[in-house]
């Protein structure tokens, strides 16, 4: 399926563990990760080693695309991502969805609804409430990271063109004020109460 995707994106696709190499394989997985534009992570099955690179990915600042055949399956650290579910008796189903979100991913999102609802919309598939529950897991994550007073009031959202991270200004209940930079995997790479 993400094969699939790729080519009907003109995508060249490197499965590393099709490559003959010699030498560790955690370097190995360490520079090919460092040369990727964008992952996929399958994690329908208990895989420590998926869940490994995707750690290796996520502090390399790359983009990670997660899909699974049952989102229940997800670890603890990934709930909150975004995965595309697919049925393992038809991956192909998920094609469309998938080349969408390579798009997204490898364009860099420009608007903040997309960027919320590509990133923080776990496996929701309805597109209209995917950006208002992206907003609510965004203002949870950071009044969590921060210790911010619920609720959290969005003041500002901004796509940085540089980067394609998520510049976020919110408000608390107590008035006090923070901004955060959120990367395109959902993790707050900086924030601050002002």
């Amino acid at each position: 399926m993400v094969k699939d995707a790729a080519n009907a994106l003109n995508v060249k696709v490197v499965q590393v563990g099709e490559e003959a190499f010699a030498g560790s394989i955690i370097s190995r997985m360490w520079s090919s990760i460092a040369a990727a534009d964008i992952l996929t992570a399958i994690v329908s099955e208990e895989n420590g080693n998926v869940y490994y690179e995707i750690g290796l990915a996520h502090c390399q600042n790359k983009p990670v695309i997660l899909l699974t055949s049952d989102p229940k399956q997800l670890k603890f650290d990934l709930r909150d991502h975004r995965a595309i579910v697919y049925d393992p008796k038809n991956p192909l189903a998920i094609r469309d969805e998938l080349i969408r979100t390579v798009k997204a991913v490898l364009g860099f999102a420009s608007d903040p609804a997309e960027f919320l609802a590509g990133v923080f919309a776990g496996s929701s598939t309805d597109q209209e409430a995917a950006p208002k529950l992206g907003l609510w897991k965004l203002t949870q994550t950071i009044a969590e990271e921060l210790h911010l007073q619920l609720p959290v009031e969005v003041k500002r959202l901004e796509i940085l063109s540089d980067s394609g991270e998520l510049a976020v200004e919110v408000r608390d209940f107590m008035g006090r004020r923070a901004n955060a930079i959120i990367d395109r995997n959902g993790i707050i790479r900086k924030a601050r109460c002002t």
